[in-house]
């Protein structure tokens, strides 16, 4: 790498305590995964997020993936260290880990009301045909669209009760928030919070 390029990037990494490399820029983002972790950082209390956008430089585009050893784009600087790119950080936001390293408080999250009717619960454990199903998953948009799909229940759900399924609340990505429950003898969920109504009725 140009030693004048290297110097550049160490300047911006050392000098802004959140520095995103990203396709676009904060308030233009023109890929999928950098609105998604620009989206997350606002979500955890970030305030102030200089943003590079890597599209109008090749140069700089190429000396990042280079300097960070990761090939894609967005990639995230914390206080002069690289965090990873968008997979990592929405991990991170689920499990509530990316509020320690950003240095801002974890909001308490209110419990979910959740609501499911007999005739629900038989046709989900009818549609198993006997085969364990680890979480049933509702995903919500902001817009209240939704799909239906069989997951695995993740780190960081919190547990409530319905009809005798545990079904479990987890802070997802503010694009995707998610609802989801599992059916097992001990079965575990994952639903959302506050911005997806706090009362769902299956």
């Amino acid at each position: 790498m140009d030693a004048q390029l290297k110097a550049e990037i160490e300047e911006l990494v050392q000098k802004n305590p959140v520095l995103l490399f990203m396709k676009g820029t904060k308030s233009f983002p023109q890929c999928g995964f950098s609105a998604t972790v620009i989206n997350i950082l606002k979500e955890v209390g970030v305030r102030e997020i200089k943003d590079v956008n890597i599209l109008a430089r090749a140069d700089l585009r190429d000396g990042m993936k280079e300097y960070a050893s990761w090939p894609t784009f967005p990639q995230l600087y914390v206080k002069g260290q690289f965090v990873g790119g968008c997979d990592i950080v929405k991990e991170m936001f689920a499990s509530g880990e990316l509020y320690g390293v950003i240095g801002t408080a974890k909001p308490e999250v209110k419990l979910p009301t959740v609501t499911i009717t007999e005739a629900a619960k038989k046709a989900v454990l009818e549609a198993s045909e006997g085969e364990p199903v680890a979480a049933l998953r509702i995903e919500i948009s902001p817009q209240y669209e939704y799909a239906l799909s069989v997951d695995d229940p993740n780190e960081g759900d919190i547990k409530v009760e319905s009809q005798g399924l545990t079904w479990c609340s987890i802070v997802r990505v503010p694009c995707v928030p998610m609802v989801c429950a599992s059916i097992f003898s001990r079965p575990m969920v994952a639903a959302s919070r506050s911005r997806v109504p706090t009362s769902h009725r299956a």
